[in-house]
Parts: C-alpha cells; structure tokens; sequence
C-alpha cells in the first residue's frame, strides 16, 4: 500500500506546479508555472484516482490557499439550505442554491464569495 502524502509534501507540490521555490537544492529545468487552479487539478486528480493525497485537503476557492478539511474550513453544499448566518447577511434558498459547490479555508473567505455572489445575482437581476 503507498503512503499518502503529508499537507506540507502536497504545498511543495503546488508550489513546484506554479513556478514557486523547489525544495533546498532541487532544480528543474522545465518547471511548469501553472496557476493554482491549474495546479490543484493536479492534486484532485491524484486524490480521486490515485489516493496517494487524502481528500481531505482542499484549495479555497477564493484566496486559493491550501487547507485541510479535517482542521478546519467551510463546504458549500448547494443542495442544502442556507444557516442562519446565511439568512441574515441576504442568502435567500434561491441565491444559495445557484452556487457553485466548493470550500472556503475560512470564515471570511466565506463572506466574501457570498458578498460577491449576492452582488452578482443582483447585478444580473433586471
């Protein structure tokens, strides 16, 4: 059985995949410079079809740092219904179940994609 890979062997990784600092005394000469979505496709690939990155390791899908769902952050379930966090900042069941599916590293990143989804949705409201 292989070993998963540590949250810090996972951030090197990203690092490496979007043209970041190399582990001490490394050089490659083709490194890739993708950005972090990119690179984090990487990662969910070998999570889903190889296992060797638990699933429990997540990008934020608004400052696009790494985390670890197991410490800490926020799914956003669409198919669910909104708390009542959700309610009183404006998130009607309506506006919550037109977002996207995806994680949050913490609380604030959280409020801002809802601030910017609601204006979104306003915006696109004639």
């Amino acid at each position: 059985m292989t070993d998963k890979l540590t949250f810090d062997q996972i951030d090197e990784i990203m690092d490496m995949l979007t043209g970041g600092e190399l582990p001490h005394g490394m050089r490659m000469p083709d490194q890739p410079k993708l950005m972090r979505r990119q690179a984090f496709s990487i990662v969910w690939f070998l999570q889903e079809h190889t296992g060797i990155i638990p699933s429990h390791f997540e990008m934020c899908q608004v400052c696009e740092e790494l985390y670890d769902s197991d410490r800490g952050g926020y799914w956003l379930d669409p198919s669910s219904e909104p708390d009542d966090w959700l309610t009183e900042i404006g998130v009607t069941p309506e506006i919550f179940k037109s977002a996207p599916e995806g994680g949050f590293c913490q609380h604030e990143c959280e409020a801002k994609f809802w601030h910017r989804h609601i204006q979104t949705m306003s915006e696109a409201t004639p």
